[in-house]
């Protein structure tokens, strides 16, 4: 198993934050998670390719990923510190926000704001249903 040397090496010299980017299969095993977390690793930055096992998994071309990295995760965000989630929870709601997403409508043609409303009961109802999409 990995001893996870790249955290280590990042403590002793001396930065303050070792983050990883990965697609976070391995965190699903408690072991390799608190060594990591032990070691060091301050930030998990799991990529996923897909909203739906089938898409994320033939994206990635390995049967299972999907599984493996939603098991990671879940394993990751249950050890956390619930305060570092909430600030988590803070900073992109924050970002969101200042993108636009959330919050007061950014623009001023009097268009409604159909954000958190389903397609199928929007102007673009049509659209959708004729597109095929399934959600």
């Amino acid at each position: 198993m990995m001893q996870h040397l790249e955290v280590k090496l990042g403590k002793r010299a001396g930065y303050p934050k070792v983050q990883t980017v990965t697609n976070g299969r391995m965190f699903r095993y408690p072991a390799f998670l608190s060594t990591a977390a032990n070691n060091g690793l301050d930030e998990i930055t799991f990529s996923l390719h897909g909203h739906t096992a089938k898409l994320h998994d033939a994206l990635v071309g390995t049967p299972g990923a999907f599984e493996e990295e939603t098991a990671g995760l879940k394993a990751a965000l249950a050890s956390g510190k619930p305060e570092e989630l909430a600030s988590a929870r803070k900073a992109v709601d924050v970002a969101k926000t200042a993108l636009g997403e959330r919050g007061p409508v950014w623009w001023t043609d009097g268009a409604p704001d159909l954000n958190r409303h389903k397609v199928s009961g929007s102007v673009y109802a049509e659209w959708w249903t004729a597109s095929g999409a399934k959600r």
